[in-house]
């Protein structure tokens, strides 16, 4: 177990403990971390509301573990600075908490294959520093995002949730590689997409109409 191990260094400012054999709960760490990296391991429990303490940190990953259970309501209310939140791979139930909002800076939203359900907050469309969105394996419901508010944004998993709604036309997205979206309930015409794009799924769907004669 990692525990309280590392509370007491008050100057740790990364950690990196993934890909390894870890098990207990998700450990305590001193408020000056920046960077901390657990994935990967037989992490067990919940995400604990003392996460939301760490006002400085930059990058969590605590993805590939066994963590269960809701996200606090009020976890990311003072993680202001949060780039990079990667929750992937574990148990975790609830839907995404509205303090979600606070976190604008967000480049990489890994949460996919989870047990998570209810609608993606509407806020999430303006983190217009996102990179990569992962929701792909849940339950989560009513609309996707607006990627078109994403200007840098390059990869875009949705697959296997309960989405509905229509498709904006990304065509100016000029960043935008790969989008999977299938095994949703989105229905409507397929619009445009920018030429960048390289991997297309939309499988599984209500789509109709024509296929569009340019995807630029």
């Amino acid at each position: 177990e990692i525990g309280d191990l590392f509370y007491s260094l008050n100057s740790l400012t990364g950690l990196y403990l993934g890909d390894n054999l870890f098990t207990g709960g998700f450990p305590l760490l001193p408020k000056s971390m920046l960077d901390l990296w657990i994935n990967n391991n037989y992490l067990s429990g919940s995400i604990p509301t003392s996460l939301g303490q760490l006002t400085k940190l930059i990058r969590v990953n605590a993805g590939a573990n066994m963590f269960t259970g809701e996200l606090s309501p009020n976890l990311f209310e003072n993680m202001t600075a949060l780039n990079y939140l990667g929750f992937y791979n574990n148990i975790l139930t609830g839907s995404i908490p509205p303090s979600i909002c606070t976190c604008k800076k967000i480049e990489y939203f890994l949460l996919y294959t989870n047990e998570m359900t209810g609608e993606i907050p509407s806020c999430v469309s303006e983190f217009n520093a996102m990179y990569e969105f992962f929701i792909s394996s849940n339950h989560f419901s009513g609309n996707l995002p607006n990627i078109t508010k994403w200007p840098g944004i390059s990869v875009v998993y949705a697959s296997q949730n309960m989405l509905t709604g229509t498709l904006p036309d990304t065509s100016r997205n000029q960043y935008l590689r790969r989008i999977d979206l299938s095994g949703n309930n989105l229905f409507g015409e397929i619009p445009k997409f920018p030429l960048s794009l390289q991997a297309l799924s939309l499988s599984y769907n209500q789509f109709k109409g024509t296929i569009p004669p340019s995807i630029g």
